[in-house]
């Protein structure tokens, strides 16, 4: 690397040569870490690496471990001064019902060559759609085993983990199957369509869509720890995202992806994607 001073000295030509030489550098980078990826690709099970989350194919922890255990490098949970995991306990209400989550904190390193060490948290609340319903009903906070609750934090940690360090993104549907990917073999996908009987109306693909990508915006703004604008206070849910999202003086927000009636997903998916988007540009500028 030349500093300032040898590079203002520097003839033009050697300038060149160097500027040439970290551009072959940068472009072989590149090449490695794409040809890897596509060897993880082709390896993934769609039946067992995939998750149908809120709509959308999802990399699942199961994952996670199976890229870790291919690439290596050193993964660890943060822990206080104590020895003992960062495994926090937050609590609080919503509309006055009790809440709690847990916060985990971890860091990995992946192999040389591979990328610089990245530090990340899961986040997992008792309010989360898998742990807070079972169908249509919502389940008391006493029937909900906390320690799920809490495992949930350290898995989702250990993913987010994994897949920063190794530069591993969410793909989309058309992006996996252009990769060789059968989403119609990952268990669920299609997502949730209203019922047809007793004439109730079936939610078209489009719709059943655009539903999931509303889910799948406000499960990402949960996940990443954004928090409301009008409270300043993190979502406790990626439900709690939609409501706070939605609501007006005129209208309470929507309680339930569910419950969002057809014609009002254009609109939903309008307001909540103009929110992703800015919470989206500010977390990146951050």
């Amino acid at each position: 690397m030349i500093d300032e001073q040898q590079s203002a000295d520097a003839p033009p030509a050697l300038i060149l040569r160097n500027v040439e030489a970290m551009e072959r550098a940068v472009s072989e980078r590149f090449n490695l870490i794409e040809r890897l990826h596509a060897l993880i690709i082709k390896s993934l099970n769609p039946q067992r690496h995939f998750s149908l989350v809120y709509g959308k194919p999802r990399l699942n922890g199961n994952a996670a471990k199976f890229m870790y255990s291919r690439f290596g490098g050193k993964f660890e949970y943060l822990r206080d001064k104590n020895g003992i995991p960062l495994c926090i306990r937050h609590a609080g209400e919503i509309d006055g019902e009790p809440y709690y989550a847990y916060e985990t904190f971890g860091r990995y390193t992946p192999p040389v060559g591979l990328g610089d060490t990245v530090e990340a948290s899961g986040w997992f609340s008792s309010r989360d759609d898998f742990f807070w319903k079972s169908g249509d009903e919502v389940k008391a906070l006493g029937e909900i085993d906390e320690s799920n609750v809490r495992q949930a934090s350290q898995t989702e940690c250990f993913k987010k983990c994994i897949f920063a360090g190794l530069g591993i993104e969410q793909w989309d549907k058309e992006q996996l199957e252009a990769l060789g990917i059968n989403c119609s073999s990952i268990k669920g996908y299609g997502g949730k369509a209203a019922g047809s009987k007793g004439g109730q109306k079936v939610e078209t693909p489009e719709e059943t869509d655009r539903r999931g990508e509303i889910e799948g915006f406000c499960h990402q703004m949960y996940q990443g720890g954004a928090k409301c604008v009008a409270t300043g206070k993190p979502y406790v849910s990626p439900t709690d995202v939609l409501t706070k999202l939605t609501c007006n003086d005129k209208f309470p927000g929507w309680r339930s992806f569910k419950a969002i009636s057809a014609k009002s997903v254009n609109m939903t998916y309008k307001e909540v994607k103009e929110a992703f988007d800015a919470w989206e540009a500010t977390a990146k500028s951050a």
